[in-house]
């Protein structure tokens, strides 16, 4: 109570110097606490909408091998929202290989870029679905190979 007679006081005298000091910290904490409410909702908003959007990546490595015979296939649910998708296979040796991403909805991304060479790389720019994906990794030509492959979504 002390404190609203003050106030009170120092609006009736606002230009003697105790007067200004009181109005100016009654001001800064009136609106500070708003304003750090503010803030925190939205802080809280942000890192809610960034947390759905793959600000934090989602990335998974499987490891096998393949040969004219058998390819190697690997299968996994990703559960996210506003995610590109980046898959590299690197194998050994000097066997041509083929990687295949086969999407929830259907569709299949074939890459095969580089001829001759025990590594593919994609990087599919629009945003993927969350579902089951499959991945294949075949061998063009070459005896057999290992591999590792990574899939990423950012």
């Amino acid at each position: 109570m002390e404190l609203l007679k003050e106030i009170k006081l120092s609006v009736k005298n606002p230009l003697s110097m105790r007067s200004g000091f009181v109005l100016f910290v009654s001001g800064f904490i009136l609106l500070l606490i708003p304003l750090t409410v503010i803030g925190l909702l939205s802080q809280r908003t942000f890192f809610t909408n960034a947390k759905n959007n793959c600000a934090i990546p989602a990335e998974r490595t499987f490891k096998g091998s393949t040969s004219q015979k058998t390819y190697g296939e690997h299968n996994f649910t990703f559960n996210g929202e506003g995610c590109t998708l980046t898959a590299w296979v690197d194998g050994s040796g000097n066997s041509d290989l083929s990687l295949w991403i086969y999407e929830p909805d259907g569709n299949i991304r074939v890459v095969d870029n580089n001829k001759d060479k025990s590594y593919e790389f994609i990087f599919v720019d629009e945003t993927m679905k969350s579902g089951d994906y499959r991945l294949a990794v075949r061998i063009l030509s070459g005896g057999s190979s290992e591999y590792t492959l990574t899939v990423s979504f950012r």
